[in-house]
């Protein structure tokens, strides 16, 4: 990821502090790993290449402070621009689907291993992830910080404090728990 672990970090303690212009100094630090983000869920997703930067944008937006700075360090960080990066898409869906057009790239699995996982029923994944939030809260970090926030399962691993084999393992589970929930909304 861009920026050093101690460099992001510092920063954001700085902005914890008060600094203003810690803050301004973070994103350039972490864009190319939010851009990467974007990139690969707009590729899965379907939509066109413009939208890279705006993803990246909006989710930034999302993650700017507006009272008590919360960033505890990079991993933290990265844990909120995932879930930023999840809610910037799920808003994009649904103004789509308000607007009548539904997203292009029927079919599209939006996470590999989970089917039925595509574009037009995001908002549906978006349910079963809430819905997992309440069953195992940390297998939806787990989802979350690894579809949305791109993190390797070490990353996730650190950012949780579990072993990279935790990781997988919950996944697995965690995949197969969002699998049945949407084939019980398909049938619904």
């Amino acid at each position: 990821m861009a920026g050093s672990n101690g460099e992001v970090t510092q920063l954001l303690r700085a902005a914890r502090e008060g600094e203003d212009e810690a803050l301004d100094r973070v994103f350039p630090l972490v864009y190319e790993q939010l851009e990467r983000l974007a990139r690969s869920v707009r590729h899965r997703s379907g939509a066109d290449a413009a939208t890279t930067g705006v993803m990246v944008e909006e989710a930034f937006q999302r993650l700017l402070p507006d009272g008590d700075l919360e960033y505890r360090d990079r991993l933290h960080f990265f844990r909120l621009a995932a879930k930023a990066m999840r809610e910037v898409l799920v808003d994009a869906a649904v103004r789509r689907a308000e607007e009548g057009a539904g997203m292009a790239g029927g079919g599209v699995s939006l996470v590999g291993d989970v089917p039925g996982v595509s574009a037009e029923n995001i908002q549906a994944l978006d349910g079963a992830l809430r819905a997992l939030e309440h069953f195992s809260p940390q297998q939806a970090r787990i989802v979350e910080l690894r579809m949305f926030g791109g993190l390797t399962a070490a990353e996730v691993g650190d950012a949780l404090e579990l072993s990279a084999d935790e990781v997988n393992q919950e996944l697995r589970m965690a995949r197969a728990w969002i699998t049945a929930r949407l084939a019980d909304s398909a049938e619904d």
